[in-house]
């Protein structure tokens, strides 16, 4: 006889504990999909036109006609825009060199000698060929031989170097 609702079950009463990380069995359900099993692959296309193939052929056309046009303008462009860099730089180099010979040749004034020296070094490393930076330089250099003599080897490797 079935359950009425008097009492606890047989089922329930019956039922064991399951083991800690068991794998349960999977009961079936009356509601289960099917499995999706179509393949996919690539086929030629059934419907291919000639207009198709025309409109394909004339696309190619218009766009290399459009970068054999375009492709002069963007070089130009570029070199536009190279030259433009190059002016900037120099002239950001132009005016940190003469913010560091200001900048040193006021360290001079002060008889500050150790920080002129670092400043003609650095307006050194912008234009290293400048006859009066590096007259600047040796002469830093040679006073500061006279009161320090760890500053006698730098100068005469830079007399050596011909600055």
């Amino acid at each position: 006889m079935g359950y009425m609702g008097f009492g606890m079950a047989n089922w329930v009463f019956k039922q064991r504990s399951r083991k800690a990380f068991a794998k349960r069995s999977t009961k079936p359900t009356s509601n289960t999909l099917p499995l999706y099993k179509r393949q996919f692959k690539l086929q030629p296309s059934k419907k291919s036109s000639r207009l198709h193939s025309i409109f394909t052929w004339m696309l190619i056309v218009l766009v290399s006609v459009g970068l054999f046009v375009k492709i002069p303008e963007f070089m130009a462009h570029s070199r536009a825009i190279a030259i433009q860099n190059q002016e900037r730089m120099q002239r950001l180099d132009a005016e940190a060199f003469s913010f560091l010979m200001r900048a040193g040749q006021a360290q001079l004034m002060r008889d500050d000698l150790l920080a002129a020296y670092h400043e003609f070094l650095l307006a050194q490393k912008i234009k290293p060929k400048d006859e009066h930076l590096n007259q600047l330089i040796l002469e830093t250099l040679s006073s500061l031989c006279e009161n320090e003599n760890q500053f006698c080897g730098k100068l005469d490797n830079a007399m050596s170097k011909g600055l």
